[in-house]
């Protein structure tokens, strides 16, 4: 699920473990700065859990975590319920990811606090990257105007990465 640009906002959080079900997040920094981010655990009470994980986006760059990754199973215990609150001092593109044994799936992030969209490009950060994976882009045009644009694939530092798509190997596609 897409969100605009935000600077906070969270996903509910259901981890279990020792079934295999956990949820983590994949946020994209799209400025030319810069973007420190805190992750806070929230349990179903309204309290913070833990210490919140602070980390930099560094320009262009991207990160996905899955909750037990950054929090202790000190601070989740066998399982938590609660949410995940990131919150950064510009806009991030943000995708809240859920793993439940072999299934793999988005969640929707809840906007707190959104971006202005008018001029803010539009960013898919990717929670897996690696063999044996793909991402499907789709651009649907429901009006009559024709739409033309550009996708730019980065790869997690922010750098160009060529990637194929229709036969041809690049790392930017325009579309009309």
């Amino acid at each position: 699920t897409l969100t605009p640009g935000i600077t906070d906002g969270s996903i509910l959080a259901d981890v279990f473990p020792a079934i295999g079900r956990n949820v983590g997040f994949a946020l994209a920094n799209w400025g030319d700065t810069s973007n420190p981010v805190t992750v806070t655990l929230w349990d179903t009470n309204g309290n913070a859990v833990g210490t919140p994980f602070v980390f930099t986006l560094l320009p262009h760059q991207q990160v996905a975590q899955f909750v037990t990754d950054i929090f202790s199973s000190d601070v989740l215990g066998s399982q938590f319920i609660g949410s995940i609150r990131i919150q950064s001092s510009a806009p991030v593109s943000a995708m809240g990811v859920q793993f439940n044994g072999a299934l793999f799936s988005t969640v929707p992030v809840i906007v707190t606090t959104a971006a202005s969209t008018s001029s803010n490009p539009i960013v898919v950060p990717q929670f897996a990257i690696g063999a044996n994976w793909a991402t499907q882009i789709a651009i649907v045009n429901s009006g009559t105007a024709v739409l033309s644009g550009r996708v730019d694939i980065l790869d997690p530092l922010g750098a160009p990465m060529e990637v194929p798509l229709n036969g041809v190997t690049q790392s930017s596609f325009t579309y009309s």
